[in-house]
């Protein structure tokens, strides 16, 4: 049974939506290709402001942010270790590789959704800044710990990849016919009812 009636599609980039959304949540999408051009530390502070006033469950800001700049060699190349080899491919190219993790998760049921939400809003500045971001679960979160001494009550969760879109020419045929492809999703119905 469906509740839609009456809708509309709008297209715009790589994506239609039913419905008009923010532009941009219009814009977001998660790239594969990125250009070589550094992030300067007062856009990813910015970017890492939007994360620290995100909301929480009782003010607890459960999240904590690992990162390392394409020009810190040492570090980003240890994050990079640490990827899925599937990853490596196009994440070495990224300006800026960041592992968020989520805190104290044996007594902070909401920690992850907590960390999902910062995530988000991380998200949405960078595009503001048009710098796009693409999360990597494909990661060895022993290996992370590790190279970065990370303690047990830190839970890794994911790794993203910052940096401003490349040219989908410069991947592999594979790489970049999913790059160029258009977004989908479920349909409104299987989600909202």
């Amino acid at each position: 049974m469906s509740f839609l009636f009456n809708h509309y599609f709008i297209k715009m980039n790589k994506k239609t939506t039913l419905y008009p959304v923010q532009e941009l949540i219009q814009k977001r999408y998660s790239p594969k290709a990125y250009d070589d051009k550094a992030i300067t530390s007062e856009i990813l502070n910015s970017i890492f402001e939007a994360a620290r006033w995100a909301p929480s469950s009782h003010n607890r800001q459960p999240w904590k942010f690992l990162y390392a700049h394409k020009s810190e060699t040492g570090k980003f190349n240890r994050m990079v270790d640490a990827l899925n080899e599937s990853n490596i491919v196009w994440a070495k190219n990224a300006a800026v590789l960041v592992l968020a993790m989520a805190e104290d998760m044996e007594n902070n049921s909401k920690a992850a959704f907590d960390l999902g939400t910062a995530v988000a809003f991380m998200n949405m500045q960078a595009l503001s800044h048009n710098i796009y971001m693409r999360h990597m679960g494909g990661f060895n979160k022993d290996v992370m710990k590790d190279h970065f001494a990370i303690p047990n009550e830190l839970t890794p969760f994911v790794v993203l990849a910052f940096g401003y879109k490349g040219n989908a020419d410069m991947l592999n045929e594979e790489l970049k016919s999913r790059e160029l492809a258009p977004q989908s999703r479920k349909d409104f119905d299987q989600l909202f009812f």
